[in-house]
């Protein structure tokens, strides 16, 4: 059962504003790991290209790696997550019980 205070999801225009939002957040996902793939593709091919020394094209691919793996992470538990509304059904059932 809901509480009466308690903001509600079930209006269709709310609904939509949050599908469109986690479907952006997916795009964007998908397009920072396509130009993640096809950087660091580059940024082999120059190092093959100019003698294959010392593999520095290693470093821009691990620190970018971090960022793609929070990007990704926040698509999992971030805003406007299912995780994040069970969060807080949870919380709210919680407040409900000891209140």
């Amino acid at each position: 059962m809901r509480d009466a205070h308690a903001p509600s999801m079930q209006d269709d225009t709310d609904l939509e504003k949050l599908a469109k939002r986690r479907v952006q957040a997916r795009f964007g996902f998908a397009i920072h790991a396509a130009l993640y793939v096809g950087v660091n593709a580059g940024l082999f091919v120059i190092w093959m290209l100019t003698g294959s020394g010392y593999p520095w094209f290693v470093w821009p691919m691990l620190c970018w790696g971090m960022g793609i793996l929070a990007h990704g992470i926040t698509l999992w538990i971030g805003p406007d997550t299912r995780a994040e509304q069970r969060a807080i059904e949870r919380e709210l059932q919680r407040l409900r019980t000891t209140h």
